[in-house]
Protein backbone atom coordinates (compact mmCIF):
# COMPACT_ATOMS: atom_id res chain seq x y z
CA UNK A 1 0.00 0.00 0.00
CA UNK A 2 1.26 3.45 -1.27
CA UNK A 3 1.05 6.50 0.62
CA UNK A 4 -1.70 9.07 -1.24
CA UNK A 5 1.15 11.68 -3.09
CA UNK A 6 0.21 14.12 -5.33
CA UNK A 7 3.15 12.27 -7.52
CA UNK A 8 3.72 8.68 -6.13
CA UNK A 9 5.73 8.43 -9.57
CA UNK A 10 8.57 10.56 -7.79
CA UNK A 11 8.46 8.25 -4.60
CA UNK A 12 9.18 4.94 -6.93
CA UNK A 13 11.59 6.63 -8.38
CA UNK A 14 13.40 7.17 -4.97
CA UNK A 15 12.89 4.05 -3.70
CA UNK A 16 14.30 2.18 -6.53
CA UNK A 17 17.27 4.53 -6.29
CA UNK A 18 17.50 3.64 -2.78
CA UNK A 19 17.40 0.12 -2.99
CA UNK A 20 20.16 -0.24 -6.05
CA UNK A 21 22.85 2.28 -3.92
CA UNK A 22 21.58 0.18 -0.84
CA UNK A 23 22.88 -3.27 -2.74
CA UNK A 24 25.78 -0.88 -3.85
CA UNK A 25 26.99 -0.72 -0.36
CA UNK A 26 25.99 -4.61 0.43
CA UNK A 27 28.57 -5.40 -2.24
CA UNK A 28 31.49 -2.81 -1.43
CA UNK A 29 31.36 -1.27 -4.34
CA UNK A 30 30.43 2.39 -2.72
CA UNK A 31 30.59 3.23 0.83
CA UNK A 32 27.80 4.51 2.83
CA UNK A 33 28.98 7.79 2.83
CA UNK A 34 29.15 8.13 -1.04
CA UNK A 35 25.23 6.26 -1.27
CA UNK A 36 23.88 9.11 1.68
CA UNK A 37 25.62 11.88 -1.11
CA UNK A 38 23.55 10.22 -4.25
CA UNK A 39 20.37 9.96 -2.17
CA UNK A 40 20.42 13.41 -0.68
CA UNK A 41 21.17 14.26 -4.52
CA UNK A 42 18.17 12.30 -5.89
CA UNK A 43 16.05 13.81 -3.27
CA UNK A 44 17.02 17.26 -3.88
CA UNK A 45 16.43 16.79 -7.57
CA UNK A 46 13.02 14.76 -6.99
CA UNK A 47 11.63 17.47 -4.71
CA UNK A 48 12.59 20.13 -7.98
CA UNK A 49 10.47 17.91 -9.99
CA UNK A 50 7.62 18.10 -7.34
CA UNK A 51 7.90 22.02 -7.03
CA UNK A 52 8.01 22.38 -10.75
CA UNK A 53 4.66 19.99 -11.47
CA UNK A 54 2.61 21.92 -8.98
CA UNK A 55 3.71 24.98 -10.52
CA UNK A 56 2.46 24.39 -13.78
CA UNK A 57 -0.41 22.47 -12.55
CA UNK A 58 -1.25 25.95 -10.84
CA UNK A 59 -0.77 27.97 -13.82
CA UNK A 60 -3.09 25.65 -15.43
CA UNK A 61 -5.36 25.59 -12.84
CA UNK A 62 -5.45 29.78 -13.32
CA UNK A 63 -5.82 29.67 -17.01
CA UNK A 64 -8.81 27.66 -17.11
CA UNK A 65 -10.65 29.79 -14.16
CA UNK A 66 -9.56 32.95 -15.86
CA UNK A 67 -11.09 31.47 -19.14
CA UNK A 68 -14.32 30.36 -17.66
CA UNK A 69 -14.50 33.92 -15.66
CA UNK A 70 -14.33 35.25 -19.32
CA UNK A 71 -17.29 33.15 -20.80
CA UNK A 72 -19.23 34.03 -17.94
CA UNK A 73 -18.64 37.48 -17.79
CA UNK A 74 -19.53 37.35 -21.74
CA UNK A 75 -22.32 35.45 -20.98
CA UNK A 76 -23.75 38.31 -18.09
CA UNK A 77 -23.25 41.28 -20.63
CA UNK A 78 -25.37 39.37 -23.24
CA UNK A 79 -28.20 39.00 -20.80
CA UNK A 80 -30.65 41.73 -20.83
CA UNK A 81 -30.29 44.08 -17.23
CA UNK A 82 -34.25 45.45 -17.22
CA UNK A 83 -36.68 45.47 -19.32
CA UNK A 84 -40.04 47.74 -19.99
CA UNK A 85 -43.17 46.28 -20.69
CA UNK A 86 -45.27 48.66 -22.44
CA UNK A 87 -49.38 47.42 -24.18
CA UNK A 88 -48.17 44.40 -26.37
CA UNK A 89 -44.37 44.82 -25.91
CA UNK A 90 -41.13 44.01 -24.11
CA UNK A 91 -38.22 45.54 -24.93
CA UNK A 92 -35.32 44.23 -23.02
CA UNK A 93 -31.51 45.64 -23.16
Amino acid sequence: MQPTLPYPDLLQVYMTDHLALAQDVQAGRTSIAQANAKLAQKWSELISEEQRRMIANRTQERSAAAAGSAAAAGWSAAVPRTCSVAPGTVTCF
